[in-house]
């Protein structure tokens, strides 16, 4: 089992779920690079709702952290 976990929250999951098009197009690509690419750093680290360190993407016009 993998050392990592990526989480996508409610408002994240309802964001995605009604994208449609070229938006939800780039949004599988992105998840797709970072499921390839797990140990890659984003451009900078911020912190969640729960003063968790993430890893913060550009993934086209999308910030994922």
């Amino acid at each position: 089992m993998p050392d990592w976990k990526y989480v996508l929250d409610e408002q994240a999951f309802d964001f995605f779920r009604t994208a449609r098009g070229a938006d939800r197009d780039a949004l599988l690509r992105a998840f797709d690079e970072l499921r390839a690419h797990p140990a890659s750093e984003g451009v900078w680290q911020g912190r969640d709702d729960y003063g968790r360190e993430v890893e913060v993407g550009i993934f086209g016009k999308f910030l994922i952290h």
